[in-house]
């Protein structure tokens, strides 16, 4: 009945048994989870901004700089709590994500980016107090030194002050806890830093390479790019089409993206959906252009990638649905049919053995 009906009626009875196993799971779930942290902020943070900050409506620090000099940037801090707390202060680089914006993090390198200049790593020039002690609601205005080094005097630096509870800074581990989940909530107030140097600079980007990676459930199209000059690049237009090799008039895929920022003098790896229909093995071609926002001309590059059949098969194997979302790997490789047609082969055989060994038994 089930299949004249095409199914339906099983379809809503799976339905029904999954949201029940989704609901006693989630209700097992969390007798194993526990959180963490803290349940109210603690303090707040505000940048006090003196005669040298260019725009004293932003929230972040705006200044100029010349090389060789130190400017000093203060920062109000309140405990709201009721409690002594102790807050720590930690200096952020101003790193590129895979998705365009910029990535404030404590490391001189991701996995996604990396400065092209180590000059124009803020986490050097900066100096001033990493804990801060506060009784209940005292602020305290604390001090903070940029030192702008020699010779380092084109384009812009960017980076920030990150502010966070100091137990926040560590999770802490026993044996009560070996066999559960732990969810920690960790609250850091981020202010940037934003420095013009004295000699202004033409923005660049460089298209370097590009891959196919299909290692998670979604797969994607790494573009490296590279941000060759010293300076914030906003508001670039991203056009990309992607093409099998034999055949460079009509495309795969194609599609439109927006690079928001790219800090100052790194690498981004950015990151683009595989839409083909299929994904197959094979030699492929990537159009990408960059034009607006500070770029004064198109920039344009034609690259190529593959798709190995060892990589088709890595991917098929993730997609277990028979109806995927995602893009579903084309059937298997000349190798698996040979496989197939051996095994029917064998069980044809075998079958055929199978009542002859039977009478031969009976007799």
């Amino acid at each position: 009945k089930y299949l004249k009906n095409g199914g339906r009626e099983m379809k809503y009875i799976s339905t029904l048994i999954m949201i029940l196993i989704i609901g006693i799971s989630s209700f097992l779930g969390t007798q194993q989870v526990e959180a963490s942290g803290n349940k109210n902020t603690t303090f707040t943070v505000r940048s006090v901004h003196s005669d040298l900050q260019k725009d004293k409506s932003l929230p972040y620090f705006y200044f100029d700089g010349e090389e060789g000099k130190s400017y000093k940037i203060k920062v109000a801090i309140r405990n709201v709590s009721p409690n002594n707390i102790k807050v720590a202060m930690q200096i952020k680089n101003a790193l590129s994500n895979p998705y365009g914006t910029i990535e404030y993090t404590n490391q001189t390198k991701t996995d996604y980016s990396s400065f092209v200049d180590g000059s124009y790593e803020i986490k050097k020039y900066i100096e001033g107090p990493e804990k801060i002690d506060l009784k209940p609601n005292e602020e305290k205005v604390v001090e903070y030194t940029v030192n702008i080094p020699n010779k380092l005097n084109q384009g812009e630096i960017l980076g920030a002050l990150g502010f966070m509870d100091a137990n926040d800074l560590e999770i802490k581990k026993d044996d009560s806890t070996k066999n559960t989940a732990t969810l920690v909530s960790r609250l850091e107030y981020i202010i940037s830093i934003f420095v013009n140097l004295s000699q202004k600079v033409e923005p660049t980007i460089i298209i370097e390479q590009t891959k196919i990676d299909v290692s998670t459930k979604f797969p994607k199209i790494e573009l490296y790019l590279q941000n060759k000059s010293p300076v914030l690049i906003k508001d670039v237009n991203l056009d990309y089409k992607v093409y099998k090799k034999s055949d460079l008039i009509k495309p795969i895929f194609e599609g439109k993206k927006k690079i928001e920022r790219f800090s100052p003098s790194t690498n981004m790896l950015y990151l683009l959906a595989y839409e083909g229909e299929v994904l197959e093995e094979g030699d492929y071609v990537i159009d990408v252009s960059l034009s607006g926002g500070p770029l004064k001309n198109k920039i344009d590059k034609r690259m190529e990638f593959t798709i190995s059949y060892k990589q088709e098969k890595q991917y098929e194997e993730k997609v277990t649905d028979s109806k995927p979302i995602l893009p579903k790997a084309k059937p298997d490789g000349l190798m698996d049919y040979i496989w197939y047609i051996g095994a029917g082969i064998f069980l044809f055989i075998l079958g055929m053995m199978i009542p002859v060994w039977i009478r031969k038994r009976k007799d």
